[in-house]
């Protein structure tokens, strides 16, 4: 879909701390539609660079695609601010928030975001299920990713018309794992917020574990460093 708003030389803006499997995808419709990937370093801390961001941003950026949170580093960027830089030159934004969305309150209209993406499994909700919130005007304009029945509102050999908020259902909807995580952000938007988040922990990883607005950050209001917990595991023979 984001190939329709493509040309040869446009630019497509990431950061170093995006998820791999992010960059695999711009950078497979890059190389389809002759658009130039450009990169965002990062300091030796992990934060986003806001100035070689701003130089980075320019008339061919056509997206920028962010993470509301590093995956690895922990890292939360100030996609807010972000957001709004890119606006500047009307670029498109898009924020992965699938390492946020458990452990941070997202209200899309103040990110202000086009696209605020994130998967079922990372918010405590089934597999094989997630989320695309695009603002109204995109998704009236963009054409459907796939073909199928669900998607039509009327349907002719010479011409066919959609949904209004189905136009990228082509088949029968997911319903049992569309209930599962309607379920799992009901558990995530408690009053309280979610049992989980309440839980006691030691004071070092409680420290890197909570994740506050970055807004608040002391680091220069640009970014925080969440909670990234690591394991090696050995393999071979069970014991007994």
């Amino acid at each position: 879909m984001a190939g329709k708003f493509l040309q040869p030389g446009d630019e497509i803006v990431l950061s170093t701390l995006e998820h791999h499997g992010e960059h695999r995808a711009w950078q497979m419709l890059a190389k389809e539609k002759g658009a130039v990937l450009r990169v965002i370093p990062v300091t030796d801390r992990g934060e986003v660079m806001l100035e070689q961001y701003q130089a980075l941003l320019g008339p061919r950026t056509k997206l920028v695609a962010l993470a509301h949170a590093s995956n690895s580093l922990g890292t939360i960027l100030p996609v807010a601010e972000m957001t709004q830089m890119a606006k500047r030159y009307n670029a498109r934004v898009l924020i992965d928030g699938a390492q946020s969305v458990s452990h941070i309150p997202v209200n899309v209209q103040q990110l202000d975001s086009d696209f605020f993406v994130f998967s079922g499994h990372k918010i405590f909700g089934p597999t094989g299920i997630g989320v695309v919130h695009a603002k109204e005007e995109l998704l009236e304009i963009m054409p459907p990713w796939q073909g199928g029945g669900s998607m039509i509102r009327n349907v002719t050999f010479e011409e066919s018309t959609y949904a209004d908020r189905r136009r990228s259902s082509s088949r029968h909807p997911n319903i049992a794992d569309a209930v599962g995580l309607g379920a799992a952000l009901d558990y995530v938007n408690q009053p309280d917020g979610p049992p989980l988040q309440n839980t006691k922990r030691t004071p070092a990883i409680r420290d890197r574990a909570t994740l506050p607005d970055q807004r608040a950050s002391p680091d220069r209001d640009r970014s925080r460093e969440g909670g990234v917990l690591s394991f090696v595991l050995r393999t071979g023979p069970l014991r007994k």
